[in-house]
C-alpha cells in the first residue's frame, strides 16, 4: 500500500499525447504516468491531515530524465515545488511529500521496475550539474500542470 496523487485520466491523456509529439520512447516500453507517491504505506496523518484524502491536487513537472540506455531504462519527470490543493476561500493548501525526490515515472523498459526512477534521481542529485545531465539525460522540458486526487493505493 502507498499514498499517492493519482493523475486524472483526461490530464494524463493530454500529457502523454504532447509528450509523444516531442520525444521518442523506445518501442515496447511500458507506459506508467499514473501517480506521484506521497508516502509508502497508509495515509500518514503526521504528514497530511486526513481531510485532504480524495481532494483534487494540482502539481507542476520539473526536469525531464530520459535514461533510455539498456542499463537504466526509465523516463521520469521531477516534481517542481510542492503539489497544492485549491481551497474554497481561494487559498491553497500544500501537500507534503515524504519522498526525497518526488517524481512521476512516465515510461520504463519491460525488464526494469518503475522504482528504478528513485535510484536514478538519487544518483543524479549526488552527481549534480553537467555530469548528471550527461549520464541520466536530465534536461529542462516544457513543464506540465497536472491534476489528480490524493488517495491510498493498494498494490
Amino acid at each position: 500500500m502507498y499514498t499517492a496523487i493519482v493523475l486524472d485520466e483526461s490530464c494524463r491523456d493530454v500529457m502523454l499525447k504532447s509528450f509523444h509529439g516531442k520525444h521518442h520512447v523506445p518501442s515496447g516500453w511500458v507506459t506508467k504516468a499514473h501517480h506521484v507517491t506521497v508516502n509508502m504505506g497508509p495515509w500518514d496523518e503526521k504528514l497530511n491531515p486526513k481531510e485532504l484524502m480524495g481532494k483534487l491536487v494540482g502539481l507542476y513537472t520539473g526536469k525531464l530524465m530520459m535514461a533510455t540506455d539498456s542499463e537504466h531504462g526509465v523516463i521520469a519527470y521531477t516534481i517542481h515545488g510542492l503539489p497544492s490543493i485549491e481551497l474554497t476561500d481561494g487559498g491553497r493548501r500544500l501537500v507534503n511529500i515524504k519522498k526525497k525526490h518526488p517524481h512521476l515515472t512516465m515510461f520504463h523498459a519491460p525488464d526494469v521496475k518503475p522504482v528504478k526512477s528513485n535510484h536514478l534521481l538519487e544518483q543524479a542529485a549526488r552527481l549534480g550539474g553537467r555530469e548528471a545531465a550527461d549520464r541520466f539525460g536530465l534536461r529542462y522540458d516544457q513543464g506540465y500542470y497536472l491534476t489528480g486526487s490524493i488517495v491510498e493505493v493498494n498494490k
